[in-house]
Order: C-alpha cells, then sequence, then structure tokens
C-alpha cells in the first residue's frame, strides 16, 4: 500500500458528505495533509493501471485510472494528483470499441472519461461488479466500432450543446446488455 495514495483516498472519503457526487477536483487536487484518526474507513484500491485518457480536444494523455470499492479516479502519472474523482454509484454505462483497446466510461450528469488500455477486460469487470455491488443494478455496456466511439462520447464541451449530458449514450444504448461482474 502506498501511504500518500492512501492518505489521498481517505481525504476524499472525508469530503463526501460537503462534495457534490463526482464533483470535479478543480485545477489540480494537490495531496491533503494526512487525516486525523476516527474519521471514515479508507477506500480500499482495486485495480490501478497506466492508460491513455483522450480529452475532449483530442489530446492524448498518460493518465493513472485507479478504481476503489466506492469510485473512479484520473490521476496524474505522479499518482498524487487527482484531476477528478467520479462515484460509481454515478455511473451510466460503458462503451467498448470492438476493434481496439478503447473504452468509454458514461457518467450521469457529467462528461464522460474516453480511456484505451491493454487491461481494459480486467478494468470494465472491476468497475461493473462494484457498481452491482453498491446499487444492486447492472452497468450497462454496448460496442461500437472504434471509428464510431466519437458519436457516444459527452464532452465538456458537449454538456450544454446536446440538451444535457449523456444524451449521446442514451441513443446509443439501444442494444446495451449487462456488462460481466465477479462472483
Amino acid at each position: 500500500e502506498n501511504p500518500d495514495i492512501q492518505n489521498m483516498l481517505h481525504s476524499f472519503g472525508k469530503e463526501d458528505i460537503s462534495w457534490s457526487a463526482g464533483e470535479e477536483s478543480g485545477p489540480e487536487k494537490p495531496l491533503p495533509t494526512p487525516p486525523s484518526s476516527g474519521s471514515m474507513p479508507r477506500e480500499r484500491v482495486l485495480f490501478t493501471d497506466t492508460a491513455i485518457k483522450q480529452n475532449h480536444r483530442g489530446k492524448h494523455q498518460r493518465r493513472i485510472m485507479l478504481v476503489t470499492d466506492r469510485a473512479l479516479y484520473n490521476l496524474l502519472p505522479n499518482g498524487l494528483t487527482c484531476r477528478r474523482r467520479v462515484p460509481l454509484v454515478k455511473l451510466a454505462g460503458i462503451t467498448l470499441a470492438e476493434d481496439t483497446d478503447e473504452f468509454v466510461v458514461h457518467v450521469k450528469d457529467e462528461h464522460d472519461y474516453w480511456y484505451s488500455s491493454t487491461r481494459r477486460s480486467e478494468a470494465v469487470r472491476i468497475i461493473s461488479t462494484v457498481f452491482h455491488a453498491l446499487t444492486n443494478r447492472d452497468l450497462l455496456g454496448s460496442i461500437e466500432l472504434s471509428s464510431n466511439i466519437e458519436s457516444v462520447i459527452v464532452t465538456k464541451l458537449h454538456i450544454d450543446s446536446r440538451g444535457g449530458p449523456n444524451a449521446a449514450l442514451h441513443d446509443a444504448t439501444n442494444s446495451a446488455y449487462p456488462l460481466p461482474t465477479s462472483s
């Protein structure tokens, strides 16, 4: 266990009460001071991977994708600066590229994440398992050709212009299916 990452996760857990779920962490949320004892239980890290995230301008960025028993984190490569925390209960679904390692994590009422990872199957399985444990619902998934995947992504720029977040996902998931979970 990396104590710096554990302290960062703990600080987010403490702030859940005052944060609106899924709120972005701001320009960059630096590693906080160590938490005091007696507060919320620590989040458990279930998965980490160095992945490529594509931003709303099409730029590829190396990131650490970290999944806990509560949230998905987008960390800068130093592993100590969190760019965004998304509670897993806010997920709307996942779209997988049929012909590449790309996948899109759709977030209710927010912009989506477009990742590429050689460990995509493991990441999706863990995310869908935790989502099911937290919500008692299956996380829906769909498959697109990589050439079409951009059409189902809601970016920061689309949030106001498409009649609300995730309008593209809702149109694209007519053939959605439950994603596999670990039993």
